[in-house]
């Protein structure tokens, strides 16, 4: 079978090479420390504050990019030639066990046309760096593959896949945990300038009331 060249298949193949490949963008470089040495009488710095602008833009460019990408569903396609491919959709199957008793399994097969996104993908597969690749990514775990009504932690449960969940909810916490942390740097950046913006002011009303301030007079020389 070829490499897949799909995100869904590379998803379900544990593909992590070609995923990283498919999701990669434009690095944007980190906003530069602020000084410790702030001088409220200072001018600001409004080049330096319209590159940091532009650069949060971007980021926020990058982040809707890559959740778009996450989030598109597909089916798994298995090529046998560039031009000879066989295409799967998520099923469900039922599994003998016990028996006459049957359990359901979610399954991928070219009966079916039903379409799922990449980190639905790499459950179905068990492909475990795939799932802490994507995740870390931002795909949302929480989305279901609508016909079927099921999230990627449905189908761990449904498929007895254990480990596949625990490693799903490993990167859960790990991505959380990374957002949180990025959020509240985020938080006292822009905080520490809202600060550094009123300091300024302050001053600069301070200065121009002394320099508004009438002089003292002269003392005078008594006989």
């Amino acid at each position: 079978m070829l490499r897949p060249n799909d995100l869904c298949s590379a998803a379900y193949y544990g593909d992590v090479k070609k995923i990283q490949e498919l999701l990669a963008l434009e690095p944007v470089e980190d906003d530069a420390p602020l000084d410790p040495n702030f001088d409220p009488l200072a001018p600001p710095d409004d080049e330096a504050a319209k590159v940091e602008q532009d650069r949060q833009a971007k980021r926020d460019e990058n982040t809707a990019e890559l959740l778009r990408r996450l989030s598109k569903p597909g089916v798994l396609c298995c090529r046998k030639s560039p031009v000879q491919a066989n295409k799967f959709g998520v099923f469900v199957r039922a599994v003998e066990v016990a028996g006459s008793n049957f359990m359901k399994q979610f399954v991928p097969s070219q009966k079916s046309a039903i379409m799922a996104t990449p980190i639905i993908w790499a459950v179905l597969g068990r492909e475990h760096a795939a799932i802490t690749a994507l995740v870390m990514k931002g795909a949302n775990t929480e989305v279901k593959v609508e016909t079927l009504d099921v999230s990627a932690e449905d189908i761990c449960h449904v498929n007895h896949s254990h480990e596949t969940l625990r490693v799903l909810r490993e990167a859960k916490s790990e991505y959380s945990g990374m957002i949180a942390k990025a959020q509240q740097a985020r938080t006292d950046r822009l905080a520490e300038l809202v600060r550094r913006e009123k300091l300024r002011v302050e001053a600069a009303a301070q200065s121009k009331a002394a320099e508004e301030q009438p002089p003292a007079p002269e003392p005078t020389e008594e006989g």
